[in-house]
């Protein structure tokens, strides 16, 4: 059979698809609160780049492709709340430029 596995399958360490998705919102959120933490306002605006282009795709391919390969970054509730992280990440952008 020459079916791929499910995104749910472990690799001999254990790791699916899945635990890059989760390790990528832990990072990011780590990274998020250094900045914050040490007052890095130059690294914001790409801090916030990064988050719009990463979650707004993972929403898009959502969107598009509901429950794609079995992954939990693409069921419905995930993909709501990326679409959420894209947008505030949109706003904030905007609200930036308006500051100026």
């Amino acid at each position: 059979d020459c079916a791929s596995p499910p995104a749910s399958a472990h690799d001999k360490n254990g790791l699916s698809l899945e635990s890059g998705h989760k390790s990528a919102h832990i990072v990011l959120g780590l990274w998020g609160l250094w900045i914050w933490r040490k007052d890095k306002t130059a690294l914001f605006k790409p801090f916030v780049w990064l988050n719009v282009i990463l979650w707004g795709s993972f929403a898009v391919a959502g969107w598009l492709m509901p429950d794609f390969l079995g992954l939990t970054a693409f069921n419905r509730m995930d993909t709501i709340l990326h679409t959420v992280v894209a947008g505030s990440g949109v706003m904030a952008l905007t609200t930036m430029r308006a500051r100026k």
